[in-house]
């Protein structure tokens, strides 16, 4: 587990826009503008990385992150592709009681075939790149993304990027208590040698139950 916050840190990240807006702004530089190159420990290769993702899948889980993700790409997508302009967005879900029996019974394997079933539904409706706005699912996203017809967008491993970019050196993880005791950035930011924090046990839990309430 990483230090507990003790001061200022280099940059925080929760689920939060911000959080998700510098991972599609990666995702635009590598996908959608078509240039070449591999994310970091991607299992799912693409047959033309230099091809333009024209339809995105969203794996929504909870309704405020789906919420935030379309938005998100419809804003960021009209800034770099044009007035009103954004790739074809298909979303599916199941109901976040169906994840979250899973969750609170640490059966996280089963919780990544919610996610690999909605996978195979967004694809089957021509999605090429799938993303779940939901941090904390993405440790379940692990166990199953090898299996995925298309590849997955990880926020953790474009936070990760944008922080290595930034020249940041230690990060502040603010989520879930899933997430913030979880390995889902512990292991994205270790492959960059960037440390990271989290809050004391006491502001944790307190933090859980205001997005859990």
């Amino acid at each position: 587990m990483g230090k507990e916050f003790t001061g200022p840190t280099s940059m925080k990240i929760s689920a939060s826009k911000a959080c998700f807006r510098g991972s599609l702004h990666v995702a635009d530089e590598e996908v959608v503008r078509g240039k070449a190159g591999q994310l970091p420990n991607t299992s799912i290769g693409w047959n033309d990385m230099t091809e333009r993702a024209r339809h995105i899948g969203i794996a929504a889980v909870s309704a405020e992150g789906a919420a935030l993700c379309y938005r998100t790409i419809c804003g960021e997508g009209a800034a770099l592709l044009g007035a009103h302009a954004h790739p074809e967005v298909t979303m599916h879900t199941y109901a976040l009681a169906e994840y979250m029996r899973h969750v609170d019974a640490s059966r996280w394997h089963e919780a990544g075939q919610l996610l690999l079933a909605s996978a195979n539904i967004l694809v089957h409706a021509g999605a090429e790149l799938l993303i779940c706005p939901d941090n904390t699912m993405h440790q379940a996203l692990h166990l199953v993304r090898d299996k995925s017809p298309a590849r997955w967008l990880h926020i953790a491993e474009e936070v990760a990027a944008v922080a290595a970019t930034r020249h940041f050196h230690r990060l502040g993880i603010l989520g879930t208590r899933y997430l913030m005791e979880g390995p889902v950035y512990p292991e994205k930011l270790a492959l960059r040698d960037i440390a990271y924090e989290i809050p004391a046990a006491h502001d944790r839990e307190r933090i859980n139950a205001i997005i859990c309430a």
